[in-house]
């Protein structure tokens, strides 16, 4: 198995593991390895390894709460930027978008990112961040993608573990539905919060962006 960044531990194995110990509560066969007192290394391995692939599998569920959560928000941060009265990049920040991906041949010099097409925007969006990771500068961004991406997993997760209670019709797990859905929401608010964040990092960064000189963006997250 590769070795496994940031993203992979939060966004994938991290999802996979309350997967594997929810499901592991409702099926005991499930949790043989997890209800060891004492793990071994070997253990271990395979416990982070089912994960691993519980969160993969988890991914096209993650995707469509992704898909269903935005399309009752008018689209993702980042599609929402070019659209007028976004309130999510100021008039002055859009200007200098404009100026920047001209500087680099990324729009022509009559073009505007609001005046473009939506898969326009988008494939801008990606030459973007492929711009800034092939110049180091997108650590920073990377953590708050991580970040969203760990919500994102953890709501599908919730959200699987939820249905497989109502469908085992178990009593005893009803109580749990409740915190669940607690957990569901917050984790959906959160994957919105840094969806915010993502969108606005990454456009800040390629603002602030110089040749030989790589600035950080001002802008600070709330409750990280």
């Amino acid at each position: 198995m590769k070795q496994l960044n940031l993203y992979d531990m939060l966004a994938v194995v991290a999802p996979g593991a309350v997967l594997v110990i929810g499901l592991s509560h409702l099926f005991p066969a499930l949790g043989v390895l997890l209800a060891s007192k004492e793990l071994s290394l070997g253990d271990f391995g395979l416990v982070l390894l089912s994960s691993y692939v519980a969160g993969n599998l988890l991914s096209p569920i993650s995707h469509v709460v992704q898909a269903v959560w935005f399309k009752c928000r008018g689209g993702s941060y980042t599609s929402r930027i070019q659209k007028k009265n976004s309130g999510i990049l100021h008039q002055t920040e859009i200007e200098a978008l404009n100026r920047k991906a001209r500087k680099y041949s990324m729009l022509k010099e009559d073009e505007d990112i609001r005046g473009i097409s939506a898969s326009h925007w988008e494939a801008l969006t990606r030459q973007i961040r492929a711009f800034l990771a092939n110049r180091g500068s997108v650590d920073r961004i990377e953590v708050f993608n991580a970040h969203y991406g760990l919500n994102r997993g953890l709501a599908a997760a919730l959200l699987v573990i939820i249905i497989a209670v109502g469908l085992c019709r178990r009593v005893d797990g009803l109580p749990a539905i409740g915190g669940l859905l607690v957990g569901l929401c917050l984790a959906i608010y959160r994957m919105n919060d840094f969806g915010r964040y993502y969108a606005t990092e990454l456009m800040r960064h390629f603002i602030n962006f110089t040749d030989g000189n790589q600035t950080e963006t001002t802008e600070k997250t709330q409750g990280d």
